[in-house]
């Protein structure tokens, strides 16, 4: 009769150690932390391809819910400061600085907008959600070249030149 017992109670624990493992196993040990991509995109109102990229951001907006899109018109003057400072840690060439839209995404920016610079936009951001680097060189096709926005950069370049010692 003991052995009978001894029997059944390894057959409990065997049972439960198949149990335990089965659930181990079966749950992922590293949860995945939610990836949140952010675009900052500038434009101005009176640019037709900031319009076209505007479109652009609003059909896939809601197509990744990883996605937050900051959006800011260079007509306001903390955009100004903003984009200077995106020029400046992007390593935008001066001779492009002023070409809208101008759009910031993971370490690649995007000067001016086209169907394709749209696909690649859309690549990137798939990557990044999916733990990938971008690819850092800038890239830069048709866009607005916005002369007020150059002016007041040019104009923030003399104030710091002019700031006493």
């Amino acid at each position: 009769m003991n052995i009978k017992k001894n029997k059944i109670f390894l057959g409990l624990i065997i049972s439960v150690l198949t149990l335990v493992c089965f659930f181990v196993l079966a749950t992922p040990t590293a949860v995945r932390a939610e990836v949140v991509v952010t675009v900052d995109f500038f434009y101005s109102q009176t640019c037709p391809v900031c319009a076209k990229e505007k479109l652009f951001w609003a059909g896939l907006e809601g197509k990744y819910p990883g996605v937050t899109i900051s959006r800011h018109d260079v007509a306001e003057s903390e955009s100004i400061d903003l984009i200077r400072s995106y020029y400046d840690s992007y390593k935008i060439p001066p001779d492009a600085w002023g070409l809208v839209p101008a759009t910031f995404i993971g370490e690649r920016a995007y000067l001016g907008f086209s169907d394709e610079t749209g696909r690649t936009m859309e690549v990137d951001i798939l990557k990044l959600l999916g733990g990938e680097a971008t690819d850092a060189n800038p890239t830069i096709t048709d866009g607005t070249r916005e002369e007020r926005l150059i002016s007041q950069i040019d104009e923030l370049k003399k104030r710091e030149i002019n700031l006493p010692l």
